[in-house]
């Protein structure tokens, strides 16, 4: 994703600071990004479609429930994906705002096999295509990503371009400091150590305990009660398998360690659940809530439409319950970007991103209708809106929710002068 935004300072405008062009993305998908069964040489596999760019024609009336919510409240146009990589990272930083790092069994940052450290140098005879960014020996196992990076030692494939772009920047890149010595970071996608009952997976892919502070642990300690609603939790473990569909790696609270072994695991419910703590006034006072792999939109599962449906349900059941619905803010995005064309301005914040925009609507009787905000913002602003309105520190010193929010201009609404900053969507409501 880095390659795919080029992005240098040479090529630096005044509504553009950072110089990405973001003219890549169809090369770096035709060459490397849709391949998954080795060199060009080979068989290629698109596996979910080689379409670089979706376009959806509101006018036309594609996507009308979409389209009624951004007109009817609020739309932030200026919304990123936080981290230049896979669904894991980006889902994680909706609970940690942070990356995770390999660890042992302890959860000690250690040294991951040489099979799963990134290699994006281009192999011998390609302009292009990765040395190792998918887990493989003489044949390539689809199932299994790449995703760890020391992004402490210039030595490491890769890691040299991205910091010598972001010491060029006219700022210091918040946590550019913070890429400590021997620690491997989770780019990509990677499986939770723990199941969902807290016992540790027999799965050889995962990344192991996480000890970063999540917001659950927050709201956890100043008496605030949460859940995490994942489609498909309940129908995991039974026989057979009721539903394949749930996301473990999508649910940023089954990594942590802090959650699974202790009874905050419990915070993690089925999606029917929701609907019953609605209609029963038992939902707590902050929800996460993930659609299966049918509803949520992810290509080669799911559609645009059946995540409408889904939304639609959703914001329905929440405002039948006038009392609920009155002080409610239900705010819809998703994970990442996933690789598509986009113009939109991206500030670096450090080696992990930010990425490119994707959507951010708050729909919300406090709301403003029909309001379009420029605001900076990404996945730590969702941390940075829980914090502001029920007074609660940022996570960590590290973590993007300690970052203060953007100042700009009316001349240059999209880039924040006092970069590094981002937003806490205050500026999307009406309090």
């Amino acid at each position: 994703m880095w390659q795919q935004s080029d992005c240098s300072v040479a090529t630096a405008t005044p509504i553009n600071p950072s110089g990405c062009l973001h003219d890549l993305y169809t090369w770096v998908a035709v060459t490397v990004g849709w391949d998954l069964t080795g060199p060009p040489s080979t068989e290629q596999d698109t596996a979910q479609g080689s379409v670089a760019m979706g376009f959806f024609n509101m006018a036309q009336g594609d996507l009308p429930y979409l389209q009624s919510l951004a007109q009817t409240y609020s739309i932030n146009d200026n919304y990123h994906q936080p981290f230049m990589g896979g669904s894991t990272v980006n889902g994680v930083a909706i609970g940690t705002a942070d990356v995770m790092v390999f660890t042992d069994s302890n959860g000690n940052p250690t040294t991951p096999p040489a099979k799963v450290i990134e290699n994006p140098n281009p192999v011998s005879g390609t302009n292009n295509y990765y040395q190792n960014d998918l887990s493989s020996d003489e044949v390539i196992d689809v199932t299994t990503d790449v995703p760890y990076v020391n992004c402490s030692d210039l030595t490491q494939p890769g890691v040299a371009p991205i910091v010598n772009y972001l010491n060029s920047l006219p700022y210091n890149p918040f946590n550019l400091s913070n890429c400590a010595a021997n620690t491997y970071y989770d780019v990509n996608n990677i499986s939770p150590y723990y199941n969902l009952d807290g016992s540790v997976s027999d799965d050889s892919n995962t990344i192991g305990p996480q000890t970063l502070p999540t917001i659950g642990d927050e709201l956890a300690a100043h008496g605030i009660t949460w859940k995490y609603y994942g489609e498909g939790v309940s129908e995991v473990n039974s026989e057979p398998p009721a539903n394949l569909l749930y996301c473990s790696d999508c649910n940023p609270f089954q990594y942590a360690k802090s959650i699974m072994t202790t009874a905050l695991r419990n915070n993690i419910q089925d999606l029917p659940q929701f609907y019953n703590d609605v209609q029963n006034n038992t939902l707590p006072v902050v929800s996460f809530i993930k659609p299966d792999g049918l509803l949520d939109s992810h290509p080669g599962t799911s559609t645009p439409p059946l995540f409408e449906a889904f939304l639609e349900k959703l914001v329905g059941a929440v405002q039948a319950n006038q009392k609920l619905w009155s002080s409610t803010a239900i705010l819809i995005t998703f994970d990442e970007s996933g690789g598509e064309y986009d113009t939109g301005y991206i500030q670096p914040l450090d080696f992990f991103g930010d990425g490119p925009r994707t959507v951010m609507i708050a729909v919300s009787p406090l709301s403003k209708p029909g309001f379009v905000d420029h605001t900076y913002g990404d996945h730590a602003s969702i941390l940075k809106f829980i914090e502001t309105v029920w007074h609660l520190p940022p996570l960590s010193d590290r973590s993007r929710d300690s970052l203060p929010n953007p100042i700009a201009s009316a001349s240059s609404p999209y880039v924040p002068a006092n970069s590094p900053a981002i937003g806490d969507l205050t500026t999307m409501f009406n309090f």
